[in-house]
């Protein structure tokens, strides 16, 4: 259980899944209607708001920041897949 902020009434982990499920559902929507111009894109500012969002109310360091964001998101785009696929 990590609740470092007194001003954040979620846990990290709810926070994290929340978050997770609304950037695939909005990543989903975009490429069903045209509107994602670049997946890997769209993830990595995905990974920056959630990684100082790690930083900033769960007081991660800049080492440990990453610990919040689902590997697949890093791992299946540098290996040339798309996480699309993955999600279907």
């Amino acid at each position: 259980m990590q609740k470092s902020n007194p001003l954040v009434s979620l846990e990290k982990r709810d926070l994290q899944d929340t978050i997770v499920k609304a950037v695939e559902h909005t990543l989903k929507g975009r490429s069903r209607t045209g509107a994602l111009e670049n997946e890997c894109d769209f993830i990595a500012g995905a990974m920056s708001v959630m990684q100082t969002i790690n930083m900033e109310l769960y007081n991660s360091t800049i080492d440990m920041s990453m610990d919040i964001i689902p590997a697949k998101w890093m791992i299946v785009p540098m290996s040339g897949r798309s996480l699309l696929d993955e999600l279907k």
